[in-house]
């Protein structure tokens, strides 16, 4: 019976210490950030090992949950015959004919693909980073990761010139936001 008061007690104040502790960390006139840097295995998911960062060490965000990717099938769905003949490209086509031994999936033949080798839902897209890639055009566009820059990082679209892109990148500076092609085109410009 003590154990059941013990546990029930446990339910009602470590959710409400919980949120102290994040109410007080996320406060404004904080100077420490929670961040998660390294991180454990447990089964799939990989939980984060709660340590602080000081302001200085905020620059670089870390994701918040690290999931860690499974690839069913690793190489490319090659089309028959493209390593055969020089005419039939490598893109993958579904075989059609009425003898075809990949059609009718023959032992020992290359496998076509097939639903069961997509993703899991949870880390689809997810680049290898741990964030998921957001495009960006503009200065407000960067405004709307402001409350997700831990878990989706900035990707500054091709057409983006070199000055707009300056700010786009000062502004993910200081909305601590992970910009994935940071420097791209002012490189190039400056090394003209």
């Amino acid at each position: 019976r003590r154990n059941t008061s013990r546990c029930a007690l446990l339910r009602i104040l470590l959710p409400t210490t919980h949120r102290l502790l994040r109410s007080f960390f996320w406060s404004e006139g904080s100077i420490v950030q929670p961040a998660f840097p390294t991180w454990r295995k447990h089964k799939r998911v990989q939980y984060a090992s709660h340590k602080f960062l000081t302001l200085a060490q905020m620059s670089n965000p870390q994701p918040i949950l690290r999931l860690r990717k499974v690839k069913k099938h690793k190489n490319k769905f090659k089309r028959h015959h493209s390593e055969r003949y020089d005419r039939v490209k490598e893109a993958w086509r579904k075989p059609r004919g009425i003898d075809s031994r990949v059609r009718r999936r023959f032992r020992g033949v290359r496998v076509m693909p097939k639903i069961g080798y997509r993703g899991d839902k949870r880390t689809r897209d997810m680049l290898p980073c741990g964030f998921w890639s957001f495009p960006v055009e503009n200065v407000r566009d960067v405004d709307l990761l402001l409350m997700h820059n831990r878990k989706y990082a900035a990707e500054i679209g091709g057409s983006v010139s070199a000055k707009k892109r300056k700010e786009i990148e000062q502004r993910a500076a200081e909305l601590n936001i992970k910009v994935l092609n940071k420097g791209a085109r002012v490189k190039a410009e400056e090394a003209e």
